[in-house]
């Protein structure tokens, strides 16, 4: 009988772990204070919409600027999803436009070296995550590969840390398994590491 063998990708991901949002905000005050603008606006993205690199690169200014919500379809699944944006993210989102010179139909995460309006790769911007994270302190010793899922993953997490205090944890995970389109529950509490996120809170508190 044949085993299945998992990708690359999927290696990836389940060894990826979801930051906690103190750390990831902190990670973003840090961004800020050393002027790297177009990092921070990279994970801010992510963490404040849980999209995919792949649709996140194809975000421009204006379209986290003049409304407050964004309606995207995702690549991967095909299927769309609207974002609700927070005034923090649009905070962010102005700071980096204005530093970085920028107009409001221009794409955010491009080649500024270069003086491009072209998105960049995917692979760059995983670099340029695992970069920013290792310049904050981050370390995959301790928080696993840093890469576009960590941003994905800190977003569902808090998604659902907050949900759970206002509808309960099946709901919470329920309402987070459709944002994320994900096929039932089990890989929505697997994906935000959940298990383990409880028996390091019992522990933490045994005494």
């Amino acid at each position: 009988m044949k085993t299945a063998t998992k990708s690359k990708k999927q290696v990836d991901e389940q060894q990826c772990k979801p930051l906690a949002w103190t750390a990831a905000k902190k990670a973003l005050t840090n961004l800020e204070k050393k002027g790297e603008h177009q990092n921070l606006a990279l994970l801010a993205v992510g963490f404040y919409t849980g999209l995919r690199i792949s649709d996140i690169l194809q975000r421009k200014f204006i379209d986290f600027l003049k409304a407050d919500t964004i309606t995207v379809t995702e690549q991967k699944t095909k299927k769309e999803r609207t974002i609700q944006i927070t005034q923090t993210l649009k905070n962010i989102i102005q700071v980096c436009k204005v530093e970085l010179k920028k107009k409001d139909q221009d794409f955010i995460f491009t080649n500024n070296r270069y003086k491009s309006n072209k998105p960049i790769t995917a692979a760059a911007a995983i670099t340029r995550i695992n970069q920013s994270l290792v310049s904050c302190g981050f370390s995959e010793e301790k928080s696993g590969n840093l890469s576009g899922h960590t941003l994905r993953k800190t977003f569902a997490l808090r998604y659902y840390e907050l949900a759970a205090n206002e509808v309960g944890e099946f709901r919470a995970l329920s309402e987070l398994s459709k944002i994320l389109k994900h096929s039932n529950i089990e890989v929505t509490r697997r994906y935000i590491c959940l298990d383990k996120q409880t028996q390091a809170n019992i522990f933490t508190n045994f005494d």
